[in-house]
Parts: structure tokens; C-alpha cells; sequence
């Protein structure tokens, strides 16, 4: 195929292939030179955005990780405190119109990330952009641990008892389920352990709540965005689900950019790895003292629960006393 080039007053035929680089290159040239306008002094943000500062260093990134982008290449960037990072990436995602995935390591960069960052850059970008919030199954209320919560009233004291009815509550008028919308009940309370899920205790397609799944809900939405703001540990979670053949949480993306990197090892090597907790077992056995209560079958699982909580007790105090 070819196309056709005018030139000093004639017209000429060139390779498809030629005219096709070209363009290629005009348009690069373009995107830098918006990137340019955007971060420059009487740029877009300086004149859009109250109290905007240019900084060489973020204008800099910010070409940097749309090359990147473009290219389907990796980049590694280190910047010091008042770079301004998140604009640095968020402007070339948001402009590449490709899906990204942007992933943090703590959930309050997440939150900023998509409650603040992001619909400013949409903002003054003047873009749309289908955007979501994907935190861990353990950040989302489910239903029919709730339910099953209410049962166990021989487990439950006063004071989870009052966290537990605002709870319900709050269920009836939620639509996310995102347990940072509770801020009268404490994020380390222990009544959340009980009416949140794990990958463990989930019943997945056989859960009665199944169709109204805030977890599941929240996934749909990540699958049908551009741009999704996630953890590591979800982002870890994608992959292995990937991996073992089973249908991933986030949707086929072109790019992801690593904020806060720094604890990628750390969180990799817990992710993969295996580990073991006084505290994970008191919920396991707290799981199966909930499913007997609904199931009723009979069996006799206390004189079992009180002598691996003696044996968990025991070695607690045996690791304090040695390993303190």
C-alpha cells in the first residue's frame, strides 16, 4: 500500500510504511509538546489549579512515563519529596486513552489517588475517563457474614455488640460496602474480622448473597474502567488468580505504574509465601463455631477449640518469654 505526499509543488508516492512512521512521529511530538503546555509555567495546571508550582523534575517524569506508555517499555523513576509524582503519571495515563492500573501500597495514597488526584487531572485534561476504587475483600462488608454474626451472640460482647447494630445499619444504606464509610466504628475494631470475608471463608458462587456481593460489585466496576486505583496485595492477588487459570480481578490493561515500589518485596514475598498466626486460627476456629450455629450438624468440635486455644495460649507466652 502507498500513500500519497505533496511537495514543493508536486505530488509524490511514498511506502505506506514511511508515511505511517511519520505520523507516528508528528503525533509523539504532539503529545510531548501537550505534556509541555500542561506542566510549564502559564501552563494548564499553573493557570487551573490553585497553588500548582512547575518543578522540572515532574515535567521531566511526566514525558518520561508517556514514552514509556507509548512504547510498551519499563521505567524506573526515584523522585524526592515535592516532585509531585502522582500528576507525573496520572497526566499520561489519562492522556494515552490506553487502560492503566495504578497501584499503591497504602490505602490512604489509594483513596487521595482516586478522590482527589485523579478528578483534578480529568478536571483541567477536560477528559473522560471511567475510573474505580479496587481495595482487598477485607475492606468490603459481606452480607451474609453479617447475618451470621447476629447468631453468635455467645461470642460477642456489649461493646461489639453496639458496633455490630450500627453495622447493620449502615448496610441497609451503603452501596459500596467499603468499611472506611463506618467512621463510628473503629477500622481495628474486631467486630470488622467478623463481617468482612478472606479468600478462605468466602463461598464464592455459593454464597446466598452472592449476587449482591460488595466485593463483587466492586470488581465488575474495575473490569469495566480505564483507569483503576488498587494495592499491591490486589494487584499480587490479579496475577495469581491468572496464573492458576481462573478469571483475574482486573481487566486486560496497558500499563501499570508501581507508586510507593519500595514495598513490592516485601509485600511479593508475604503474598507467595506461607504463613501462620495465633490470630488466624482463633478466626478459624470462630469460622467453623459460626457455620455449626447455622448448620446444627451435631458434632462436637468444642473439647477440640479449647485445647488448640490452651496450645496457641501456651506457645504465645513461650515465644514472649524467649524471643521478647
Amino acid at each position: 500500500m502507498r500513500a500519497v505526499r505533496f511537495r514543493a509543488g508536486r505530488w509524490r508516492i511514498i511506502p505506506w510504511e514511511r508515511a505511517e512512521a511519520a505520523a507516528r512521529r508528528v503525533l509523539i511530538f504532539c503529545w510531548l509538546y501537550m505534556i509541555d503546555r500542561i506542566f510549564k509555567e502559564d501552563g494548564l495546571f499553573h493557570t487551573d489549579m490553585p497553588g500548582f508550582v512547575p518543578r522540572p523534575g515532574q515535567q521531566q517524569m511526566a514525558q518520561s512515563v508517556f514514552e514509556s506508555i507509548r512504547s510498551g517499555g519499563k521505567l524506573v523513576c526515584e523522585s524526592g519529596t515535592g516532585t509531585g509524582k502522582t500528576y507525573a503519571y496520572l497526566v499520561p495515563a489519562v492522556l494515552s486513552g490506553k487502560c492503566a492500573v495504578i497501584s499503591t501500597a497504602t490505602r490512604h495514597l489509594q483513596e487521595q489517588i482516586y478522590f482527589r488526584d485523579i478528578p483534578s487531572v480529568v478536571r483541567v485534561l477536560k477528559r473522560n475517563a471511567r475510573t474505580a476504587l479496587l481495595k482487598g475483600r477485607s475492606n468490603y462488608l459481606c452480607r451474609h457474614r453479617l447475618k451470621l454474626a447476629h447468631l453468635q451472640t455467645d461470642l460477642i460482647d456489649a461493646e461489639m455488640g453496639q458496633s455490630l447494630s450500627r453495622i447493620s445499619d449502615w448496610a441497609v444504606t451503603t452501596r459500596s460496602g467499603d468499611i472506611s464509610e463506618m467512621e463510628n466504628v473503629p477500622e481495628n475494631s474486631p467486630v470488622w474480622r467478623a463481617v468482612t470475608s478472606t479468600s478462605d471463608n468466602c463461598l464464592g458462587g455459593n454464597c446466598p448473597e452472592f449476587l449482591r456481593c460488595h466485593v463483587n460489585s466492586a470488581r465488575k466496576r474495575a473490569m469495566e474502567s480505564d483507569l483503576i486505583v488498587i494495592n499491591h496485595h490486589v494487584y499480587f492477588s490479579d496475577v495469581s488468580l491468572k496464573e492458576n487459570g481462573f478469571g483475574g480481578l482486573l481487566p486486560e490493561h496497558d500499563a501499570v505504574v508501581f507508586d510507593e515500589a519500595h514495598s513490592l518485596p516485601d509485600i511479593a514475598s508475604s503474598f507467595y509465601g506461607f504463613s501462620l498466626s495465633s490470630a488466624g486460627i482463633r478466626d478459624l476456629i470462630q469460622d467453623v463455631e459460626s457455620a455449626e450455629l447455622e448448620e446444627r450438624s451435631g458434632a462436637h468440635f468444642q473439647p477440640a477449640f479449647t485445647a488448640v486455644r490452651q496450645a496457641v495460649s501456651g506457645l504465645v507466652k513461650l515465644a514472649q518469654a524467649n524471643y521478647q
